[in-house]
């Protein structure tokens, strides 16, 4: 199906997948974590790849806790990720 006729999504805290490719990360304790730079559709739940500023890749799971809105004018995903996910991935 076209993504031209797809019907537009008016709340901030529901969003089609492709709409997060190269949004910015911007987490409430964390600030900009990075990219969104790929979608996964895992059984258990969905998650999303980041690239940190740093260079080094994350997932983040797509949860009502941790998906707060997408701000589609800026391209801005806002999350709280919990504590400790981003050093998990930091080598």
């Amino acid at each position: 199906m076209p993504l031209t006729l797809l019907p537009p999504i008016q709340d901030p805290k529901h969003f089609y997948y492709f709409e997060l490719l190269n949004c910015r990360v911007e987490d409430e304790r964390y600030g900009n974590i990075g990219v969104v730079i790929n979608i996964f559709d895992m059984p258990a739940q969905d998650v999303i790849e980041v690239l940190h500023p740093e260079g080094f890749r994350f997932l983040i799971p797509m949860t009502d806790e941790t998906i707060r809105y997408l701000d589609r004018e800026k391209k801005v995903l806002h999350t709280k990720i919990p504590d400790g996910l981003i050093e998990v991935y930091r080598k």
